[in-house]
């Protein structure tokens, strides 16, 4: 069966856009009590008690990033690694707008009140940026369009991770 004609640009053009536009995505954690926490080539770092927002992009599959962030099973590789084994996911929110970077991203996310910055290259080590990693006192409050939209993407993205 022939293909109709312009569909294998058409295929091609929307894979290279999410090759350059990767999605975002903003893990929201909280940690109960202050910990300790030996963090690969940052060494001992002192995590307060409180909530998380890590910043990430999925260059290669959104849905298998996300998997291992949930997952307790793993080898500690990236930064956030350590964390996601003591602190508990609370939400996902996933940024599937164009043009947004992960460094610009994770800008707004430390423009919201209460936002801090706990320590220098988490996360980060790819970029100039301070860190991907903020900390709050209180669960962060986002006020966003789409975001009922943005949870009903994640589930199709996520499928069923909890397999």
């Amino acid at each position: 069966m022939k293909k109709p004609r312009g569909s294998k640009n058409l295929r091609d053009t929307r894979m290279s856009q999410s090759r350059s536009l990767p999605p975002i995505y903003h893990l929201v954690l909280r940690l109960p009590e202050t910990r300790g926490l030996h963090v690969g080539c940052l060494g001992l770092q002192r995590f307060p008690h409180g909530y998380y927002v890590y910043t990430g992009s999925a260059r290669r599959g959104l849905a298998s990033r996300l998997r291992r962030h949930l997952s307790m099973e793993k080898t500690n590789h990236w930064h956030i690694d350590w964390l996601t084994k003591v602190a508990r996911m609370e939400e996902i929110w996933v940024d599937f707008r164009p043009r947004r970077s992960e460094c610009k991203s994770h800008g707004l996310i430390l423009s919201v009140p209460g936002a801090n910055r706990p320590f220098r290259g988490f996360g980060s080590s790819d970029c100039r940026c301070h860190s991907h990693l903020a900390h709050f006192d209180k669960m962060p409050i986002f006020h966003r369009k789409g975001k009922p939209t943005w949870r009903k993407a994640l589930v199709r993205v996520l499928g069923s991770a909890k397999r």
